[in-house]
């Protein structure tokens, strides 16, 4: 092994090896290392004692690379590093990791020296590819399970199990099928691909992976701290932020149907609740409040029931499809949405109203959005009717959404249902995925959560 002197200057490289093609740097938080067979650069970083980072690429400089889920950055650990001919080994207080310096296999052990986790040789895995309008790779990272090892994860599932061995699962986002690509093991470790792209997982008695369409690296956290699993589920917060506790008023009963389709409606329902002295903390306003489909979601009362306009040929034309205004015999007990919101609260419950990320062709946001090229042309809820998904990598773009919505914030609404924020994708084409957002090809990026609107401004009610 050849050692390398450092100054004060280049504290972060503490030690170097090389051997046979091969280099492992130590560095201030992990390794940096390169294989010639196959060739590959990468780093291992440990963001914790029980958090630890591992990017493979086969470009000669790191990529840049955008992390929505993680908000977390390295922490001052300490750990060991020795190393023995090609193997390299990692320790802190609560985990192994050997890298492998000949191939750049990682594997992962307890403190004991019980393997947890290990990559299969030769796992990492780039195929050159476009995307769009720049080269990219389709990329894949298999790991070897053992062979009774049930793991839980994957997101929002509609297959009917709870542990994900044997599953071929797309990893997209879509109505009823939100991913997170993780997973969590009953031996008390998770693994957090960290890629936005329309990836899959599977698993098979072979080998278990996860592939995304494009990407220029493989990237991937492993969390371990002692073997449970509120040990990994603390680890993965303390990688992707903790939730925000809801008030205590959301702990209570909720009243929800289709939607209510006057304000009337929905106060006469509270009412009945309080008479009944049912307990009641939060009701629902659903969709159409704003009228037609082609006003879809213009995050304003304009359906004439809402503002007491029924029979006024200038609002008229934003009633719902379908549906026949009922003859008034009576003056509506709530005539503006204003009087709806303090009539709830007047009532001691609390007010939900559903807001999308789509706009209809009506709508002001809509207008300006196509303006500033931040709408995704694709069939999205509903059907045929001009209604578009925004861009919300674009900044612009969240901050008009947070500007259209914020009258009915200063309103009084307690809470937002933030509905087909997958988006809602019909007659789903490949070409569909070319579209460019913000951050990249919609194929970049379609498997991510990220806010639609900024978050700093958003109240709990």
């Amino acid at each position: 092994m050849k050692r390398r002197k450092f100054g004060l200057a280049a504290l972060l490289f503490l030690a170097a090896a090389s051997l046979m093609g091969q280099t492992v740097e130590r560095t201030e938080s992990g390794v940096r290392f390169s294989t010639s067979q196959p060739v590959l650069n990468g780093e291992i970083v440990f963001y914790s004692p029980s958090i630890v980072r591992v990017v493979k690429y086969p470009s000669a400089e790191m990529p840049e690379k955008k992390s929505y889920p993680v908000v977390m950055t390295p922490q001052k650990v300490d750990f060991s590093f020795g190393q023995k001919a090609e193997e390299v080994v990692l320790t802190t207080s609560n985990l192994v990791v050997i890298l492998d310096a000949e191939t750049g296999r990682v594997e992962y052990r307890d403190l004991k020296g019980n393997t947890l986790l290990a990559e299969k040789p030769y796992g990492t895995n780039f195929l050159p590819r476009r995307d769009v309008n720049k080269s990219s790779y389709k990329v894949s990272q298999a790991f070897m399970l053992q062979p009774d090892e049930v793991i839980y994860g994957l997101g929002q599932r509609q297959a009917g199990v709870m542990n994900h061995r044997n599953q071929q699962i797309e990893l997209r986002n879509v109505n009823t099928n939100i991913c997170i690509p993780y997973f969590t093991s009953a031996r008390g470790y998770g693994v957090y691909w960290d890629n936005p792209a329309v990836s899959q997982f599977n698993d098979s008695p072979y080998e278990t992976s996860f592939t995304s369409q494009v990407g220029l690296l493989s990237d991937y956290f492993f969390l371990y701290r002692d073997g449970t699993m509120d040990g990994v589920i603390a680890s993965l917060r303390d990688l992707t932020g903790k939730a925000t506790m809801f008030p205590l008023w959301a702990m209570g009963y909720w009243q929800c149907r289709e939607r209510y389709k006057t304000p009337d409606e929905l106060c006469n329902v509270l009412d009945k609740y309080r008479e009944l002295e049912v307990p009641l903390d939060g009701i629902v306003q659903d969709w159409q409040y704003w009228g037609c489909d082609s006003n879809w979601n213009a995050m304003k009362f304009m359906n004439p029931y809402y503002i007491n306009k029924i029979g006024d040929e200038k609002w008229m034309k934003y009633m719902p499809g379908g549906e026949q205004p009922k003859l008034l015999t009576k003056e509506p007990r709530i005539k503006s949405p204003q009087e709806m919101v303090d009539y709830v609260h007047k009532r001691n419950a609390h007010l939900m109203i559903s807001i999308w990320a789509s706009f209809g062709p009506w709508t002001d946001q809509y207008k300006e959005l196509k303006e500033m090229k931040a709408l995704l042309p694709f069939d999205t809820w509903p059907w045929n009717s001009g209604t578009a998904p925004y861009d919300p990598f674009n900044e612009k773009a969240r901050d008009l959404y947070w500007r259209y919505l914020t009258p009915m914030y200063d309103m009084g609404m307690d809470a937002w249902w933030t509905d087909s924020t997958e988006p809602d994708h019909f007659n789903v084409k490949d070409s569909n995925f070319d579209l460019m957002t913000a951050d990249g090809s919609f194929r970049s990026v379609a498997a991510s959560r990220i806010y639609f609107f900024k978050s700093s401004s958003i109240g709990s009610g």
